[in-house]
């Protein structure tokens, strides 16, 4: 009796040898792809946005704290000076500047976030003390 006649032979050349030819070429169809080092990530468009939004730029310094009080007192001087008109106008006009500045701010952030990153790519580093600069 030959070896394909038996049982065991049936199930080897039915069902085992077929799949194991198609592991095969399972096997060689992903060798034969190129293989990627790193796979990229899909960028968030509003990472930027958010890693600003989430940064300490909020925080206030004591500058700040000064500016923003010299502000209120200016402000107190002038706005009982408007007609009503003048003060809605005036609070709206506040509200543009300041989305205009945060618009801005956001934008100066993300540039340097990017040639933050670009430095490294490169490797440029910042001089460390006692370098010399061509300043």
């Amino acid at each position: 009796m030959n070896f394909h006649e038996t049982v065991m032979g049936k199930r080897f050349f039915e069902s085992q040898l077929p799949m194991l030819i198609t592991a095969l070429q399972g096997i060689s169809e992903k060798l034969s792809r190129p293989v990627s080092v790193m796979e990229t990530p899909k960028a968030d468009p509003d990472f930027l946005r958010e890693l600003y939004r989430r940064s300490d730029i909020y925080e206030p310094t004591e500058e700040s704290r000064t500016l923003n009080h010299a502000a209120i007192e200016a402000q107190r001087g002038f706005l009982p000076l408007l007609p009503e008109e003048g003060r809605k106008a005036f609070e709206e006009y506040q509200s543009i500047a300041s989305d205009r500045s945060e618009e801005f701010s956001l934008r100066a952030f993300q540039t340097g976030f990017q040639t933050a990153v670009q430095m490294m790519v490169c490797g440029i580093t910042l001089p460390t003390r006692g370098e010399r600069t061509n300043d």
